[in-house]
């Protein structure tokens, strides 16, 4: 378990395990009475145990606690195996930081956001949500869309639907991608590579072909963010602002606002609601076209936001040189650019078993769902 705290490979198989064998755990443990509320209290007195345990930190960590008994208890059977799943991924991601002797905040580059950078961020979303529709659009032409399904119910359990499905997976996702991965690879290769790598494994554990194909998107946009500002943090508020709008747009589906702004189009093409197939099933050809138009503008669009983030941050910390502590508990570099060859990260057994698991997984559930 020792390799854990250096490898990031073996980390991405951990967290592979942990998606395909947790779903099978917790699937049984919401069957027992009362199994949530106990697998989720271990949960909890387990990271404290790896925290420290120092008493400032026992009010944050009770309240957390009666946070997530309290959702257990309101929401679905359905509900808590992904609310448990997000839970597991957090520790394991708690654990490996103790490993590293390093607290997740720090390894993962938490920092505080500028007030003057919430603007920027908002208009991000925004257009990553419009990227992400069209994206989504195309993959439902061939690939089986199980989102809509599983969001159907959020309005009947709506401020719960938003920790379950939008805040705890924007956390749990950015630690681990953008945070512990991102920053190791980082840390050893070019900052462009660690993008890329992390965005290829953050659509992999999606574990289906719909999602894997948005998910790889929003990874290379989420990591260049992580790459500009070096603050983890916006991406985690970016990611939790996208899921959101999900939860929103099923929770409010009757509501006069929200439909006015999913019938909002361009043409034949809907901006936040694409729709490119008709009642019969033929694809509509304008919808195509005019909605991959949108996607060019909105790429330049975020782009462009993305550049002027990236200047603003430039400006608040000039010249300042980033550390990056990896899995021996010492920096490995001043700043970066300063590469290590004998340590540069490389894809093994590992690796290519939780890549291919991940690809078994995502045929798996095609071929169920065809079938079903």
């Amino acid at each position: 378990m020792n390799k854990l705290a250096v490898s990031a490979n073996t980390l991405w198989l951990y967290a592979v395990l942990v998606h395909i064998a947790g779903s099978i755990v917790v699937n049984g443990v919401v069957m027992l009475p009362f199994g949530s509320i106990l697998f989720m209290t271990v949960l909890w007195i387990s990271m404290f145990i790896l925290y420290d345990k120092k008493r400032k930190y026992v009010i944050p960590f009770v309240a957390g606690w009666f946070l997530s008994i309290y959702v257990i208890y309101q929401v679905p059977a359905s509900y808590e195996g992904s609310f448990l799943l997000n839970g597991m991924i957090l520790f394991l991601i708690w654990y490996v930081c103790r490993l590293r002797e390093v607290k997740p905040t720090e390894f993962c580059h938490v920092k505080k956001i500028p007030i003057r950078q919430w603007g920027f961020i908002l208009l991000i979303t925004i257009g990553l949500i419009v990227i992400a529709g069209y994206i989504n659009g195309l993959s439902m032409l061939v690939f089986y869309n199980g989102t809509t399904s599983s969001l159907q119910e959020v309005g009947k359990y709506f401020p719960e639907s938003v920790i379950v499905f939008a805040l705890v997976p924007a956390i749990s996702e950015e630690f681990l991608f953008r945070g512990c991965i991102y920053q190791e690879v980082a840390g050893t290769n070019t900052k462009q590579f660690a993008v890329f790598l992390s965005a290829v494994l953050f659509a992999l554990l999606h574990m289906n072909f719909n999602q894997m194909s948005y998910a790889f998107i929003m990874g290379l946009f989420f990591g260049w963010i992580i790459c500009m500002t070096d603050n983890l943090s916006i991406s985690i508020l970016i990611h939790a602002l996208f899921n959101c709008f999900s939860v929103f747009s099923f929770a409010f589906q009757n509501n006069a606002l929200m439909k006015l702004i999913m019938n909002l189009h361009v043409g034949a093409y809907y901006i936040f609601n694409p729709i490119l197939r008709d009642n019969n099933g033929k694809i509509i050809g304008e919808a195509v076209v005019e909605g991959a138009i949108l996607l060019l503008c909105m790429l330049i669009f975020v782009g462009a936001l993305l550049y002027f983030l990236k200047k603003d941050n430039e400006k608040r910390m000039p010249g300042k040189q980033i550390r990056v502590k990896t899995g021996f508990g010492k920096p490995q570099i001043e700043e970066y650019g300063q590469k290590d060859e004998s340590i540069l990260w490389k894809a093994d057994r590992e690796f290519w078993t939780g890549c291919i698991g991940c690809i078994i997984f995502a045929i798996l559930y095609e071929l169920f769902m065809m079938s079903s």
